[in-house]
């Protein structure tokens, strides 16, 4: 007596109803999108790691470079793994509060580098 087993098997779709997962043309647009991304990440940390031998006069301008170029990856790395690509509903949206808000972290944090209380101000 011989056993069938049968192994289940991925829909081709990914969840998104396109039915292209095994052309040969959407695994070459997936790879050029990763290659992308990966290029993207090893400029972003080459410019961090080299922001460390640059100087610059004031904290909040140190801060607005390392800000803007962390926000870059993080861009990228959430438009390609998250898929936010796919995603029309409200996307426009989300990301305006989103902006506002890390605009509104971003002026905080220099904000309060500028502010920050000087040497005579010294209780003596």
């Amino acid at each position: 007596m011989s056993e069938a087993t049968s192994t289940p098997t991925l829909p081709a779709t990914h969840g998104h109803g396109h039915g292209h997962a095994d052309d040969p043309e959407h695994i070459r647009q997936m790879q050029k999108r990763f290659l992308i991304v990966y290029g993207v990440l090893i400029v972003g940390t080459i410019l961090t790691v080299s922001m460390y031998y640059v100087y610059f006069e004031e904290m909040w301008q140190t801060v607005s470079v390392a800000m803007l170029i962390a926000s870059v990856k993080g861009l990228f790395v959430a438009i390609v793994f998250m898929h936010l690509w796919h995603d029309h509903r409200n996307l426009g949206t989300i990301l305006l509060y989103t902006g506002v808000v890390a605009v509104g972290l971003f002026a905080l944090t220099i904000g309060s580098f500028l502010s920050v209380v000087g040497p005579q101000y010294l209780v003596r």
